[in-house]
C-alpha cells in the first residue's frame, strides 16, 4: 500500500500536526521529520479524529505502534514509543489493524 503523507519536517508544522482537521483520506497521513532519534511523543490536542501512529527508526523500520487514540480536551496525556525513533507516522484510527503493520516492519520512504 502507498500512503501520500504531508511532511511535518520544521518545528511549527510539527507543532500545528492534523489539529482542527474533520476528515483525513484513507491514503493520506502526516510524516513527521526529526534531526535526531529519540523519543518523540504525540499528544491528541485540539483533535477531530482519532488516529494511529507509527514511530519509525532512522532506517525506517517500525519500532512501535500506538492505535487508536483519541482526541482530547483540557488535560492531553503524551504518547511515546517504547524505543527511539526518528520518524513517526500519523494515519486514521484502524489502519495500522487493516493493513497488518507490525513491530519489525520495513517501510519505504519515498521523496
Amino acid at each position: 500500500m502507498t500512503i501520500v503523507v504531508e511532511l511535518a519536517d520544521t518545528f511549527p508544522r510539527q507543532m500545528k500536526g492534523l489539529m482542527f482537521r474533520e476528515n483525513l483520506p484513507d491514503n493520506m497521513g502526516m510524516l513527521f521529520i526529526f534531526d535526531n532519534d529519540g523519543f518523540h511523543s504525540v499528544w491528541m490536542m485540539n483533535m477531530m479524529i482519532p488516529l494511529d501512529v507509527i514511530w519509525l527508526d532512522s532506517e525506517a523500520k517500525v519500532v512501535d505502534i500506538a492505535r487508536n487514540i483519541q482526541p482530547c480536551q483540557g488535560y492531553c496525556s503524551e504518547h511515546k514509543p517504547s524505543e527511539k525513533s526518528r520518524y513517526f507516522l500519523e494515519i486514521n484510527s484502524g489502519f495500522a489493524d487493516k493493513y497488518g503493520i507490525r513491530i519489525g516492519d520495513q517501510v519505504q520512504i519515498i521523496d
